[in-house]
C-alpha cells in the first residue's frame, strides 16, 4: 500500500471469484516484474524470470517472453540484459556487468554445487524504461515543434538530480539503519 488510503479493490472472505479481482491485481503490477525471479521456474541451478515489454535503447519497444538460465556452480552468476535487444544472459565473468552503457544489471546469484544459495536483486526498471520513455516522448515533442532540445536536456537534469537526491538520502538511512542493528542485537542478547 502506499499509505493507510487503500486504493485497491478488497479481495472480501465472502467474495465470489476472489481469483479474478486477485488475477486483476496481478495484470495492474506486471510491468514491475520485467526480468523478476521467477519462482515457479527457479529450481537448482535453473534461474527463470518473468518477461514483459520493455524499451530498448533505440527507443522502441518490444516483448520478451518468460525464459530460464541455466547457473555455473559454486560461483556468483551475473544476470544481465542487453539494452538494444532485451536479450538475458548470464556469466561469471564481470565483463558485461560492469558494461552498464550496454547491458542492465539484473541479480547477482550466488550459486552452490547444485542450488542457488543467495541472490541480489540489482533491477533498476526505471533506467530500464524511464530513460527510453522520456526520450521518445521529448523527440516527439520536439518534432511536432512543442519542445527545444534544452527542454528536454534541463527535464532529464531535474529527473537525474531529484533521482540522485533520493538515492543518497535513502543510502544513508539505510547504512544508519545498519550500524544500529548490532546495537539491538547485543541489548538482545
Amino acid at each position: 500500500m502506499s499509505n493507510s488510503t487503500v486504493t485497491f479493490d478488497a479481495i472480501a472472505q465472502s467474495q465470489a471469484s476472489k481469483e479474478v479481482t486477485a488475477n486483476a491485481y496481478f495484470d495492474a503490477a506486471s510491468p514491475a516484474t520485467l526480468f523478476g525471479r521467477r519462482q515457479s521456474t527457479t529450481s537448482g541451478l535453473t534461474w527463470g524470470y518473468y518477461g514483459g515489454n520493455v524499451t530498448k535503447s533505440d527507443g522502441t519497444q518490444t516483448t520478451i517472453a518468460n525464459g530460464t538460465l541455466s547457473l555455473t556452480p559454486s560461483t556468483t552468476n551475473y544476470v544481465v540484459a542487453q539494452k538494444s535487444d532485451g536479450v538475458v544472459s548470464v556469466s561469471t565473468a564481470t565483463t558485461n556487468w560492469n558494461d552498464t552503457a550496454n547491458y542492465w544489471r539484473l541479480y547477482s546469484v550466488v550459486a552452490g554445487a547444485s542450488t542457488i544459495t543467495s541472490y541480489t536483486d540489482e533491477r533498476e526498471i526505471g533506467r530500464m524504461t524511464g530513460l527510453g520513455t522520456g526520450l521518445v516522448f521529448g523527440v516527439s515533442q520536439q518534432l511536432r515543434g512543442a519542445h527545444f532540445l534544452s527542454h528536454d536536456v534541463a527535464t532529464a537534469l531535474i529527473c537525474w538530480l531529484l533521482s540522485l537526491s533520493l538515492y543518497l538520502i535513502v543510502k544513508r538511512v539505510l547504512a544508519r539503519r545498519q550500524l544500529d542493528r548490532p546495537h539491538r542485537q547485543e541489548a538482545n542478547a
